[in-house]
């Protein structure tokens, strides 16, 4: 913070070098009252992902505000880093990255860690580490809409209609709220006793799109809210809503630690990091085949109650089935696949659009052609052992169908939607095809975050799990499935790199 200072005058400026004494090199960093220690770590290799044959070291950095850095003391980023967080450790990266020959450290990673031990100034708003849980309610209600959950408020069998969530308040950097790409009109707007914006966005699919947004900021609760409108909302009724919101406090208190922020919507390009890995070569991957034993480690507790995240769990595909409808699911149907299935009981088609995409500012995105694909039901049945010489409880399972082209030499992740080809860019889909994330599973614990954890296995014990997935047809011929618990669907991780996937491909 400024104090005393001319709008030309600098802070006091300080580098006291070797601060502490086991880390290759140190400094205590003082900007005025900000004071930072970094430090250098050098470790023998590099990262996985790195090609054997590169001859570059790795350089990376971690960075953590640290409690009591602040007034009031923050959270330690324990399970979740932020948005904010992950921002400025991969800023520091690439800017030491930019300015190093990483030739001169062969198989060798720096890793640098900036603490924060003192902060003085910022855009970063000082939070407790705990907050109320809140309800949303409004007292304008457009006629013919119900409330069909505490969350959404919709008219009569008809999605649309207003969607509202809440995020962690942890920066006043509001004009990002516009900076958002297809923006077609753009209002500050006073709701109630809310300041926020009205945004309305290039809708390039004319149906059921959510082409209004609304964010209030909400200081004294510590949120931004945000309403999702569809375009069978009228913007007056949009604001009317948003003019007449309500938000209660809860007695429940959560922790501002393990909550989403608005630096997680407003900077999502710098969440995605420059170490995901989306292309391997074969010799790198392991890749098993149906009714091949894969050796897996998990995560769940043992006969004590006690956590454990590596418990050593054998997996084997027993089988693979695709079929056109979804009776393989004896009537477990997600909710997601509820409108999936035609009136001959049969999935229905999926009408794809390829879109070309514009600048978002000069240049809007538009369709430049459609297609119809036959949607199937891709049914696996996994077989899950306990190899250990313990009885473990509520383990954690997890199938994620990868899609990736391999032309004998590489392995390439691709995903769907997001393919592009000659005059498009990208495409989306109205039907339920949705690759990745594992919506069936026959095995269903309610234990913790989700229904996938399997109650109890003791030593030698096994259990047959079935999981599945609705696919567009032509992708059958490039699925893949992860078992590994990361739950990764389009990048190649470290577990994924030490054991493997399964070729569960259909000709």
């Amino acid at each position: 913070m400024r104090e005393n200072r001319k709008n030309n005058e600098l802070r006091e400026i300080k580098f006291t070098k070797n601060y502490t004494k086991h880390a290759y090199g140190s400094v205590l960093v003082e900007f005025g009252d900000t004071k930072v220690i970094t430090t250098a770590s050098v470790e023998e290799g590099k990262p996985k992902w790195m090609d054997k044959d590169d001859n570059r070291g790795w350089l990376t950095a971690e960075y953590s505000l640290l409690p009591s850095s602040t007034n009031t003391r923050c959270q330690r980023e324990r399970t979740k880093i932020s948005g904010r967080t992950q921002e400025i450790q991969r800023l520091i990266g690439r800017s030491l990255r930019a300015c190093v020959d990483l030739t001169k450290i062969p198989d060798l990673t720096i890793t640098i860690d900036a603490d924060v031990i003192q902060a003085d100034g910022g855009t970063s708003v000082q939070l407790p580490e705990q907050i109320h849980d809140v309800a949303i309610s409004t007292n304008y209600i457009p006629d013919g809409m119900t409330w069909t959950d505490e969350d959404h408020l919709q008219y009569t069998a008809q999605n649309g209609g207003f969607t509202f969530s809440s995020v962690l308040l942890d920066s006043d950097d509001f004009e990002k709220a516009k900076e958002d790409k297809n923006i077609v009109e753009s209002e500050e707007h006073t709701f109630g006793k809310y300041e926020g914006v009205y945004l309305r966005y290039h809708e390039v699919i004319q149906d059921g799109f959510f082409n209004q947004r609304i964010y209030l900021f909400c200081p004294e609760e510590y949120r931004v809210i945000t309403i999702y409108v569809g375009d069978d909302v009228s913007k007056e009724d949009a604001l009317k809503v948003a003019d007449n919101l309500q938000i209660t406090e809860k007695d429940t208190m959560i922790e501002t630690a393990g909550m989403y922020t608005w630096s997680d919507i407003v900077s999502p390009e710098e969440v995605q990091g420059d170490e995901v890995v989306t292309s391997i070569s074969a010799d790198r991957l392991p890749v098993a085949e149906v009714g091949e034993k894969v050796d897996l480690t998990a995560s769940g507790e043992d006969k004590d109650g006690n956590y454990a995240d590596n418990i050593p769990i054998q997996a084997t595909v027993d089988s693979v089935q695709i079929t056109d409808d979804l009776q393989l699911l004896n009537g477990q149907i997600p909710e997601e696949w509820e409108d999936a299935v035609g009136e001959d009981g049969k999935l229905k088609e999926n009408t794809i659009s390829y879109i070309r995409e514009g600048d978002g500012v000069n240049t809007l995105d538009e369709v430049v052609k459609t297609k119809t694909e036959q949607q199937k039901l891709v049914y696996t049945t996994v077989t899950y052992t306990n190899t250990s010489d313990q009885e473990a409880d509520h383990i954690l399972y997890l199938g994620s169908l990868m899609m990736c082209h391999n032309d004998g030499s590489t392995y390439k992740v691709y995903t769907p939607c997001e393919e592009a080809g000659d005059g498009y860019d990208r495409c989306t889909w109205d039907g339920a095809a949705r690759t990745g994330e594992m919506k069936y599973s026959s095995v269903t614990e309610n234990y913790g975050n989700g229904g996938n954890y399997i109650p109890s296995l003791k030593p030698g014990e096994s259990i047959q799990i079935s999981m599945a997935w609705i696919v567009n047809e032509s992708d059958l011929k490039e699925m893949y499935l992860n078992l590994n618990g990361t739950g990764a669907s389009y990048q190649f991780d470290d577990e994924i790199l030490a054991n493997g996937i399964i070729d569960i491909r259909q000709n």
